[in-house]
């Protein structure tokens, strides 16, 4: 494990992710493979948007049991996705991943405060994969901002983790809407 881009396990893979989504009744799972980075950030936090407005959702599971590597930007998005699905339905959506390390470093980063961390997933997300597109320059920082954001609100440690980001990345978005 490395905290600088949180890569987990070995061998090359796959270099690019895949995220697929599959409905069971009211209960929406999330399956990301590979090597997930901040290119893909916009596109999910567009798709949460879209899920987390349904009525009909009781329940989210996000398996991570086939992720390569995954970036603080994506970290934040389902922090941030988790935060506000706790706030609609007062409980927390389920993380899967059956890679100790990366479980070691998601509870560093409490992410147990904010999802309910586990190994199992009875449920299958083989359905379809979720559109990934280029973002605009905008919408990329504004994601990158609020997924760090969503990270430093979780924790004491976290504000103090991504304190510095945070603040680059506001004055970045304040150069960016001055010109």
């Amino acid at each position: 494990m490395t905290s600088r881009y949180c890569k987990f396990g070995g061998g090359d893979g796959m270099r690019k992710a895949q995220v697929f989504h599959s409905q069971h009744n009211t209960v929406h799972v999330v399956r990301y493979i590979g090597w997930v980075n901040y290119a893909i950030a916009p596109s999910l936090r567009q798709f949460f948007e879209v899920l987390l407005g349904e009525e009909k959702v009781t329940g989210m599971v996000f398996d991570l049991t086939r992720v390569l590597s995954i970036d603080s930007t994506n970290l934040g998005l389902l922090a941030r996705t988790a935060i506000r699905f706790r706030e609609r339905h007062a409980t927390c959506p389920v993380l899967v991943t059956i890679n100790e390390e990366l479980r070691a470093f998601l509870r560093s980063m409490s992410f147990q405060e904010i999802f309910q961390l586990t190994d199992e997933n009875a449920l299958s997300a083989e359905g379809q994969s979720v559109g990934l597109e280029i973002a605009s320059k905008g919408n990329m920082l504004n994601t990158m901002l609020e997924a760090h954001r969503a990270l430093a609100d979780i924790s004491d440690d976290n504000r103090d983790r991504f304190a510095e980001v945070v603040m680059w990345l506001e004055s970045e978005e304040e150069k960016r809407l001055r010109s």
